[in-house]
């Protein structure tokens, strides 16, 4: 009989896809943020109360700073949600610069071709373009958060979790899709 390990449950909440159209969708709002602001987007999308609030129609976010003041409390675990999105978040930028959406020089990631909301993407995406309106208007815009990592260490974090992970994956097989629990066979 196998037994289940649940230390690690697998997020299919918060996945690729919604990495992709959250800074599909930002990006679209301004045309163009720095690479570091870039790396806000998934963490501030991915709370859903957070998302909740941005995507009303009667918020309207003046700055980053009175956004974090007024809601503390989405903004408890961000250096948490902040770390563990760093992979999913280097996964959507190089998805859509392959695709052609991105480019990304000196820092910069423009738009460069139109990324829209479609119905089929779901009612998720649907609140992740409306709440784009806030994060792009001002609140990233002039965002003076830096990132408590350099980039070499971002990379650095990245390439151990794909290490640990591809080690973690080849001795146990095994994933229960429905749990997100990993099945141990001895």
């Amino acid at each position: 009989y196998p037994f289940y390990l649940s230390i690690y449950p697998i997020n299919y909440y918060n996945n690729f896809g919604i990495g992709v159209v959250s800074i599909g969708a930002v990006l679209s709002r301004s045309n163009a943020l720095s690479i570091s602001k870039i790396f806000l987007i998934f963490p501030l999308l991915s709370h859903q109360k957070l998302l909740q609030y941005l995507a009303r129609q009667t918020t309207s976010v003046k700055s980053i700073e009175k956004l974090i003041s007024d809601q503390v409390s989405y903004f408890s675990n961000f250096n948490k949600r902040y770390m563990d999105s760093l992979v999913v978040t280097m996964n959507s930028i190089q998805y859509l610069n392959d695709t052609g959406y991105i480019d990304i020089s000196d820092g910069i990631v423009k738009l460069l071709k139109p990324f829209e909301y479609d119905s089929k993407m779901g009612k998720r995406a649907n609140s992740i373009f409306k709440a784009s309106d806030n994060i792009s208007k001002e609140g990233l815009n002039n965002c003076r958060y830096s990132s408590p990592l350099t980039w070499a260490e971002k990379k650095s974090k990245i390439q151990t979790f794909f290490s640990r992970s591809l080690c973690i994956f080849a001795r146990f097989p095994l994933i229960e899709r429905k749990t997100g629990a990993i099945a141990l066979f001895p």
